[in-house]
């Protein structure tokens, strides 16, 4: 195969991709599935397709490998091929939010909001957290995140939010996350703490997208940094591993307790010898013009 013919058909596959994603359908069933695996026939409903239709769809972003699906007794279940592809719609996300003029503009007037619903940036927020100064809240159902969420984040889903509303502090900011730019929870949600008092923001970031943030923290920041105050124990520490670090400390201190001591005599037995043996040096070594620093000895 000469080069034009591998050129070829490596873009025609590339293609493939681009195809299977250029459907707003598609698009949404994708950011569906970035959040929790799901049945045809729940996905019909969200999108507002037929059975059939949603079913087509699939199929197309089957074959594109974008997706993969296993039987759950009558029902069969769709699921993302892998967190890459979470991450190939969050950057198309970015690039359109960036090049498409028409895009923002249909976003910005959605959210513009008198009181201000305009979306607080992950820098901010992630400097907010780690500063205790913020609470995350993540207002998607309770399913969506089972299956994943942020580190230190509180469920908090929108049908239930006046209900549980007593469970968030009223000292720090509340910032609510949901799928993505264009899920409209956490705008609803950040009204309704509003109206409650609380001083209430939202993220348009999704859970991949602030997960990634999460990870490219400087590496001397712990998680405990970021979940102070939440509520929750970090996610990168396990219970088994705390458990294993405290038996080795534990073990480190028994053995030093169990060593013995030298006694009196032989640590002054040792202080002669060793000032003998620097008097031999001195005495060996005439030349030496420069000074050496003497070590003190620990007590």
């Amino acid at each position: 195969m000469d080069a034009r013919h591998f050129k070829d058909a490596a873009y025609a596959h590339l293609a493939e991709v681009g195809k299977a994603i250029a459907s707003p359908a598609r698009l949404e069933i994708l950011e569906l599935l970035a959040q929790a695996p799901r049945t045809v026939e729940v996905l019909a409903g969200e999108v507002a397709q037929s059975v059939a239709n949603t079913s087509h769809h699939l199929q197309v972003l089957k074959r594109a490998q974008l997706v993969t699906h296993r039987r759950d007794g009558q029902y069969v279940a769709y699921a993302l091929a892998g967190d890459d592809v979470a991450g190939l719609l969050t950057q198309l996300h970015a690039v359109a939010a960036a090049h498409v003029a028409a895009l923002e503009a249909l976003t910005r007037d959605y959210f513009e909001d008198p009181a201000g619903l305009e979306p607080l940036d992950v820098t901010t927020l992630l400097a907010r957290l780690r500063a205790d100064e913020a609470v995350l809240v993540d207002v998607r159902p309770e399913h969506e995140f089972a299956a994943g969420h942020v580190p230190g984040a509180i469920s908090l889903p929108l049908t239930a939010l006046k209900q549980r509303v007593a469970e968030l502090p009223r000292d720090r900011t509340v910032v609510a996350y949901c799928r993505g730019p264009y899920c409209t929870f956490s705008a609803e949600a950040t009204r309704r703490l509003r109206a409650l008092g609380f001083d209430a923001r939202r993220t348009h970031a999704s859970v991949h997208s602030l997960t990634r943030a999460l990870r490219k923290r400087p590496a001397r920041e712990t998680s405990a940094d970021f979940d102070a105050g939440s509520g929750t124990s970090s996610p990168t520490t396990s219970p088994a591993s705390s458990s294993s670090v405290r038996a080795t400390s534990s073990q480190t201190a028994s053995k030093r307790a169990a060593a013995p001591r030298p006694s009196a005599s032989a640590t002054r037995n040792a202080g002669v010898a060793k000032a003998a043996s620097k008097r031999r040096t001195k005495t060996a070594a005439p030349v030496e013009t420069v000074a050496r620093r003497p070590t003190k000895e620990r007590s």
